[in-house]
């Protein structure tokens, strides 16, 4: 079997949404090339073994292996209610077969993609023991910024988006977003960042302070990469030495990220963005800012948030400082 007899079953025919259609195919016309290197065919639907390769082998986060798994077995849930499956099924019968052995093979396959598609099996847990509270400390950071190495244009890049992450604390969809005029604000006459407006981001000013360290990453990497103007972070063309012009997706930086796990009590931990937010409220916090301000820089409406950020053991009568929230 070739694979485009898995790809002409499996992939859905166009959609008007071409984003939606390109998600779609990257998901499950990947699943369905796994499926003939492996020598397996579409109705083996083995999603416990491609979880593992996803994870194990494309090096993916756990919760983008969750997305593609769900992408398959929505696929595999219309072909199966169609029909689409059954009459693909009974081509692949022997032609030497009875009528009776060929339902009951036809039978048993569909009851076994049924149960292969199950959302209760092959499911990802992504959320690690105490992530909720995951501090992570300064070494830990420190750890995480030498994973990339500097040595490549693409180490460059993403050093420069965990150094950022780490001296801002903004978030995923905030970073992709920046454009490089936005590195280059003032707040009170001092350097400051801009977070745009946008799906997920909440517009505010970020003083560097004494974190500006990040910044100086950021330097490196837009003039090795010769970036004036336009999207700060973007994604390289195959031979990963020409940059793309269009920026990088969240999804794209949770890919990146799963790709620098570091040590933690032991255990290979990939950090995400959300831990580095609050790796930048507790160096904040230790720093004698108060929960007001760093609400602001973080763009919270109320302190809860960051006394979830922070954990127990918060000092909620800190007296804040003399600055307005900047957001």
């Amino acid at each position: 079997m070739n694979r485009d007899i898995n790809r002409d079953l499996l992939v859905a025919p166009p959609s008007d949404d071409r984003q939606a259609q390109k998600d779609h195919d990257h998901r499950v016309g990947g699943f369905a090339d796994w499926l003939t290197t492996t020598g397996r065919r579409f109705y083996q639907p083995d999603l416990d073994a491609y979880r593992d390769h996803l994870l194990k082998e494309r090096k993916l986060a756990p919760s983008t292996v969750n997305v593609h798994l769900s992408t398959i077995r929505a696929r595999y849930r219309v072909l199966l209610e169609d029909g689409t499956l059954r009459a693909a099924l009974e081509k692949a019968m022997p032609k030497d077969s009875t009528a009776q052995e060929r339902e009951s093979e036809i039978g048993w396959h569909l009851n076994e993609i049924d149960q292969a598609i199950n959302p209760a099996a092959s499911r990802v847990d992504v959320t690690p023991p105490d992530i909720r509270h995951l501090q992570l400390t300064q070494e830990h950071v420190q750890q995480l910024l030498k994973r990339p190495g500097t040595d490549t244009l693409v180490g460059k890049r993403d050093t420069a988006m965990l150094a950022l992450l780490a001296t801002t604390g903004i978030r995923a969809n905030e970073l992709c977003m920046l454009n490089v005029p936005d590195l280059y604000y003032l707040y009170e006459g001092k350097p400051a960042l801009h977070v745009p407006p946008g799906r997920g981001c909440t517009e505010r000013v970020i003083p560097y302070g004494g974190l500006r360290w990040g910044l100086d990453y950021v330097n490196t990497w837009l003039e090795k990469a010769k970036i004036w103007e336009g999207p700060v972070f973007r994604g390289f063309y195959k031979s990963g030495k020409k940059v793309r012009p269009t920026r990088l997706t969240p999804q794209a930086l949770d890919n990146i990220l799963a790709s620098y796990p570091i040590a933690i009590l032991g255990t290979s931990v990939v950090i995400r963005p959300m831990d580095m937010r609050r790796a930048y409220a507790r160096q904040l916090y230790e720093s004698g800012l108060s929960l007001v301000a760093i609400a602001a820089n973080l763009g919270l409406k109320n302190l809860n948030g960051v006394r979830d950020y922070l954990g127990p053991a918060v000092d909620v009568t800190r007296i804040p400082p003399s600055r307005k929230p900047s957001y």
